[in-house]
């Protein structure tokens, strides 16, 4: 089965699968060039690049599996090295990430207090859903289970696995199993048996691709392909966010730029700079 992708702009991929009965989804992502793209102007070390890429898979995996209409935003926050690190996924597919300290210098890099922060946004706008949940184990995808479970009442397998050449992050990929209503006992064993049979970490890490990985591992369950979703790097900052950023600025703020200054702007996620001056605030 081909990983192309078609869409223009894509760099990554997302498959889906289910089973004949309609029990088991499976969600597999490949968007090693998304993290890279994402995370271009941040200088990631590579305990860092493994922690953030993971995060990024895991957020693009949750997002199209419990809310796809949705924008989704995740944050570690953390008392550990790495400090602060959000994951922003809007519908499409389309991700964008910060961390605080891209190469921090100590391990490990979550502190044994830290918080996964999950926000559902309608994109239209509407009610916003807030979870807190901690990080058990201190692995990304643990929160991320514990979260589908706890917040969304559905009982979900995440694997995470970046690989890395040299200092730079190779691939970035990911695995979502989901029990869907009406899973029996004897569903919920031939699943169990399935994830225990193989380790898509160890598949992932002998060269597999993502559809190798969902045939070894779910052969025996009959799964049907139904499709892929593409993957996208898309920051969304604009200089009108620019703008009324420094319009919120206090009187004092304001006086060099209103003595002819320029106060720059600079976007957390992509570094793009705006040189915002008192024309563009009248």
């Amino acid at each position: 089965m081909s990983d192309k992708i078609d869409s223009k702009g894509a760099t990554g991929i997302i498959k889906r699968w289910m089973t004949e009965a309609g029990t088991v989804r499976v969600l597999g992502a490949e968007i090693g060039q998304t993290v890279r793209d994402a995370m271009a102007n941040q200088p990631l070390n590579r305990p860092c690049a493994e922690l953030v890429g993971e995060f990024l898979v895991g957020g693009a995996l949750l997002q199209l599996a419990l809310a796809p209409a949705d924008r989704v935003l995740c944050s570690l926050d953390s008392d550990g090295p790495i400090g602060s690190c959000t994951v922003d996924v809007w519908p499409g597919v389309a991700l964008r990430a910060r961390v605080d300290e891209p190469s921090p210098d100590v391990t490990p890099l979550i502190g044994p207090n830290a918080i996964l922060r999950i926000s559902r946004q309608p994109a239209r706008g509407g009610e916003v859903y807030n979870t807190a949940v901690p990080i058990p184990g201190d692995t990304i995808g643990d929160a991320l289970q514990l979260y589908a479970l706890q917040s969304e009442q559905v009982l979900t397998f995440i694997g995470l696995r970046t690989t890395m050449e040299g200092g730079s992050l190779e691939r970035a990929t990911g695995l979502l199993v989901q029990a869907l209503p009406g899973m029996v006992h004897e569903d919920l064993s031939a699943l169990t048996a399935c994830l225990e049979g193989h380790s898509f970490n160890d598949l992932i890490g002998s060269g597999a691709t993502i559809a190798e990985c969902v045939d070894r591992m779910f052969g025996s369950l009959s799964m049907s392909f139904l499709g892929a979703d593409p993957v996208s790097f898309r920051c969304r900052c604009s200089r009108g966010s620019a703008i009324a950023a420094v319009r919120s600025l206090s009187d004092d703020d304001l006086r060099d730029i209103r003595a002819g200054g320029t106060e720059d702007v600079e976007c957390e996620y992509c570094g793009t700079v705006y040189h915002i001056q008192q024309t563009d605030l009248d």
